[in-house]
């Protein structure tokens, strides 16, 4: 009984050190944690029975590492996120907005054709004269 006190009291201590990280991005690397540490013990006993494929190794378990913090990411802010890149894209929309702009009726026509304003890329450039 002594040794599932042990690991149920060391798993709280595991969820605790995860959850006092000040910020998300240091939460999902503490919960992620274990994967690398994984990843380090079987690097290092395949770098002593197999020294040639220590680097494989070692990309399989960071890409799993990255896959972990990925999904701990998405199950828990990727609504937050989703919901902040809509406030933006219709704030930064808002900006952009093209606003009437009055008419020149006393303005000469030009002989040059008109280039688009800086970052107007919804119509094409008017053609050049021949």
């Amino acid at each position: 009984m002594l040794h599932k006190e042990f690991w149920g009291l060391l798993f709280l201590a595991f969820v605790g050190w995860m959850l006092i990280a000040t910020t998300p991005t240091k939460r999902i690397e503490n919960a992620c944690a274990p994967v690398g540490w994984g990843g380090n013990v079987v690097t290092s006993l395949s770098a002593l029975l197999l020294p040639n494929q220590q680097g494989t190794l070692q990309g399989w378990f960071d890409k799993l590492e990255y896959g972990c913090q990925y999904t701990t990411w998405r199950l828990f802010y990727q609504d937050e996120y989703n919901a902040w890149l809509k406030t933006t894209k219709q704030a930064a929309q808002a900006k952009v907005a093209p606003k009437a702009e009055p008419a020149r009726e006393a303005e000469a026509p030009s002989s040059e054709p008109e280039a688009p304003a800086s970052g107007d890329m919804s119509k094409p450039p008017a053609p050049l004269p021949q």
